[in-house]
Order: C-alpha cells, then sequence, then structure tokens
C-alpha cells in the first residue's frame, strides 16, 4: 500500500499509497480530507486516480515501529461517517 516502507525520523519523506486494494477508490477529482502516518498528518496531498502522493515530516520524538498508513475521504452522503482506506502496519518509523 505505502511506499517506501519506512523512513528516518527528524526527516521529511514523500510516500506514494495505492488506493483501491480492498475497495473501489473514490472518483479521482475527489481529494482526500487527511492522509496520516500514525498520527503525523501529511504536509501536501496530490492525487491522480488510484494513487494519493503525500509528503510528511516524520517528529523526532517519534517512537520507532510501524504505524498505520491512512487516508481519509468524505463518504457519500447516503453513508454514516467517512471512507478510510487503512494499511496496518504499512510504514515503518526508524
Amino acid at each position: 500500500m505505502a511506499k517506501p516502507v519506512d523512513g528516518n525520523r527528524g526527516n521529511g519523506v514523500t510516500v506514494r499509497i495505492t488506493l483501491g486494494d480492498e475497495r473501489p477508490a473514490p472518483p479521482a477529482e475527489i481529494t482526500p480530507l487527511s492522509v496520516k502516518l500514525g498520527s503525523v498528518l501529511s504536509k501536501n496531498v496530490f492525487r491522480d486516480s488510484q494513487t494519493v502522493t503525500a509528503t510528511f515530516v516524520l517528529p523526532a520524538g517519534m517512537p520507532a515501529g510501524a504505524v498505520d498508513a491512512t487516508v481519509t475521504f468524505s463518504a457519500p452522503s447516503d453513508w454514516t461517517g467517512n471512507l478510510v482506506f487503512a494499511g496496518t502496519g504499512a510504514f515503518t518509523m526508524r
């Protein structure tokens, strides 16, 4: 789901996340509400079809280890909540 699969704390990293593995992705013109690696919110987000590219600054004080990569979209009006694509443990903080 996420590439690269790891990054060093205290540095920036650009991650490409592929959507649609577990369900169809929303139409390409719909931008995510948020993209996160664990609790770290992306600084910039670009989307084209099945891929979301996001830039992160990984805090130096963040614990090392695997974190989830999540992409959140507004859900269709007939849903409750948001549409979330998640890769459990998809990215490792080094």
